[in-house]
């Protein structure tokens, strides 16, 4: 495996780990603020994985619309001013 290659490997894992701790910490609150709701378990937390599966596609969209993926490229405040307007 070659440098660049190398390179680019480290930065799309960079980007899938914040992805996935956006949607953590999403699923996180939204269980434990909105679990009361279903109380019941009706169907299986379906609507639970649904809610994730959307805010997951929602960041990936918007951080891809924003940059928010060229961690090696830009500099830090770029990628975190490009991630806080991709969550809000």
């Amino acid at each position: 495996m070659d440098k660049y290659k190398a390179r680019k490997l480290l930065i799309f894992l960079m980007g899938a780990i914040a992805t996935t701790m956006l949607a953590l910490t999403f699923s996180w609150a939204w269980v434990e603020y909105y679990g009361y709701i279903n109380e019941q378990k009706l169907f299986f937390y379906k609507g639970y994985w649904l809610l994730i599966m959307i805010y997951v596609f929602l960041i990936y969209i918007l951080f891809r619309l924003y940059d928010g993926y060229k961690f090696g490229i830009q500099t830090r405040t770029n990628v975190v001013y490009s991630e806080t307007v991709a969550i809000v």
